[in-house]
């Protein structure tokens, strides 16, 4: 959500569909609407383009032309073939969208300046991955600027200077990107300096970035460029002496800032800072009744693996209890390129109360660690990025932290097929799994991917799981080896299977065909599948579902309090 000015309220939401005659399956698609308080009136922002849906596939945008009130501009699908073309919508005064740019059919990324001129367009081929960045002070005025080809990602416009004079752009290089300034009248690009864990800071609403922000460890820091945002964020700092505290939104004059607070006696609340009395008022906390005292210590640790790869990880242990001797669950996340981090986590927070420490291993193949660190995943699916979970069990059994005894393993997506695999490809390690939406097969997840561009096995998101998996293709027989579902009878524990019935990304199929295979074998499973559910857990009766049918399970196969 974003304000386009006092009274017009931006909401963009996610839905489930088909689109008829554009795709040939269900996918998730994100759709743009607008609210007007004085009005009360609401409307969809593309609906009545010419040709166009109302489905966002990129960034929506507030502008502000010199001489017109404040507008949108919107990435969305125009149609003028066959297939749909990234296109840009102008959303004025008029209530009709008007097209401002057309991309071509391979354009996969468009940037605006403050003024909504457009800046920038990125175009990769979906087959061969060859990409080219333009650049220029207008549509007409685009330039090629770089050139090159990636098999699984593209460069992308990440922001625009507040005077709209460059652009910054990431290139991909192996795991890792390179980071450039583009300067828009000349086209010359100056290399930035970047690190892991480094992301854009944008002005609510647009693509100006007003600072870099960094997350690394346990600590998360920000580089503003206006030195006096410098000065306002070192008294914010210091007046929330030892909390954790992000930036969630700020107004167009950045005279008022809506901080996320977390720690230090803060618990996990919204605040609202008011730059000219220097003050900070509490809004609310994010959840109703989890105050300071119900948050559960957090903590960033290292752990080596068997190989001597250093794996960083975090640790929740639960409030009240000396951290020796725990029941454990482990939590590897999504993607596989993915993370976690220091702030707060429903999820093992919610373990955590319930007497558990929470181990988030950040596995090689994990991104935001380095290249190194991410590229040394590939082809490990089911080997080392797996024996990195149990290593990283073996560390805190041998430092006294948990019980090794009593583990069990839970995971959603990549982190639900971890956990399917610590049961099947693993053997005697965990009493129990729960798998959220994981991946049984993956020769079906590598099919399901080509189904979901079209049929095609040339596009990025098939080249992205050849390349981890280290696999030719589908048929490969290592597949076989790796998925749980074909290992199912060497299942040595209670599995309990939560799927999305409208889930796009891991289709429902990965745990029903999961159960009939366990079911067959003879071996202990529960299915709950989740009404109206995608791949995100994105509402909150179904998190609150997933969370009551996880903690019954748990206690009954590995309960806190022993036995």
């Amino acid at each position: 959500m974003f304000w386009i000015d006092d009274d017009r309220l931006v909401i963009i939401r996610s839905i489930t569909s088909r689109i008829e005659g554009v795709m040939a399956v269900k996918g998730e698609q994100f759709v743009a609407l607008e609210h007007n308080f004085r009005t009360r009136r609401g409307r969809p922002l593309l609906a009545d383009g010419d040709r166009a849906l109302n489905t966002v596939v990129g960034d929506v945008v507030r502008v502000q032309p010199p001489t017109r009130p404040a507008s949108l501009i919107l990435g969305g699908m125009n149609f003028p073939q066959s297939t749909g073309v990234y296109t840009l919508f102008e959303q004025g005064a008029s209530g009709r969208p008007e097209v401002v740019a057309q991309g071509q059919r391979d354009t996969v990324d468009w940037i605006v300046g403050p003024d909504g001129t457009v800046l920038g367009e990125v175009r990769q081929s979906r087959t061969s991955g060859n990409w080219q960045v333009l650049v220029g002070p207008g549509i007409k005025s685009l330039k090629p600027v770089r050139e090159g080809s990636h098999q699984t990602r593209a460069p992308a416009l990440r922001g625009v200077s507040p005077d709209g004079s460059a652009v910054y752009l990431s290139i991909p290089v192996d795991d890792d990107y390179t980071l450039f300034r583009v300067d828009v009248a000349s086209g010359q690009m100056t290399e930035i300096p970047s690190d892991q864990g480094q992301t854009f800071v944008h002005e609510d609403g647009t693509l100006v970035v007003v600072a870099v922000a960094r997350s690394i460890g346990d600590d998360l820091t920000y580089d503003w460029s206006n030195p006096q945002d410098r000065e306002l964020w070192a008294a914010v700092t210091k007046g929330f002496k030892g909390a954790r505290v992000e930036v969630v939104s700020m107004s167009a004059a950045r005279d008022r800032l809506i901080l996320l607070a977390e720690g230090g006696g803060y618990g996990y609340g919204y605040y609202l800072l008011d730059r000219k009395s220097g003050r900070a008022s509490f809004l609310s906390d994010v959840y109703a009744g989890i105050g300071p005292e119900a948050i559960n210590e957090r903590r960033y640790i290292r752990f080596k693996a068997g190989d001597g790869l250093e794996i960083p990880a975090y640790l929740t242990l639960p409030t009240g209890r000396p951290a020796k001797g725990l029941p454990l669950i482990v939590l590897p996340h999504g993607g596989p390129a993915a993370r976690d981090d220091i702030g707060f986590d429903w999820w093992s927070q919610a373990y955590a109360a319930m007497g558990y420490a929470v181990l988030q291993p950040q596995f090689r193949g994990s991104a935001g660690f380095g290249a190194a660190h991410q590229s040394a995943g590939d082809g490990e699916v089911g080997g080392r990025m797996q024996t990195d979970l149990s290593d990283g069990v073996a560390d805190l059994v041998r430092t006294g932290v948990a019980d090794p005894a009593r583990v069990a393993i839970v995971g959603a997506s990549y982190g639900g097929y971890a956990a399917l695999a610590g049961v099947t490809l693993q053997s005697g390690l965990y009493r129990c799994a729960v798998s959220v939406a994981g991946v049984s097969d993956w020769a079906q997840a590598v099919r399901d991917s080509a189904i979901a561009a079209g049929g095609s096995t040339r596009t990025r998101s098939v080249r992205y799981w050849r390349q981890v998996l280290r696999v030719a293709d589908e048929k490969d027989p290592k597949l076989t080896g790796i998925s749980p579902r074909l290992q199912a009878s060497r299942a040595s524990a209670p599995i309990l299977l939560i799927h999305g019935a409208d889930d796009t990304v891991v289709k429902i199929a990965h745990s029903t065909k999961m159960e009939e295979a366990l079911r067959k074998s003879g071996k202990p499973v529960e299915m709950l599948t989740l009404k109206g559910e995608d791949h995100w857990l994105s509402s909150e009766d179904t998190r609150v579902q997933m969370l009551t049918a996880s903690s019954r399970f748990l206690k009954t196969c590995n309960p806190p309090g022993g036995a």
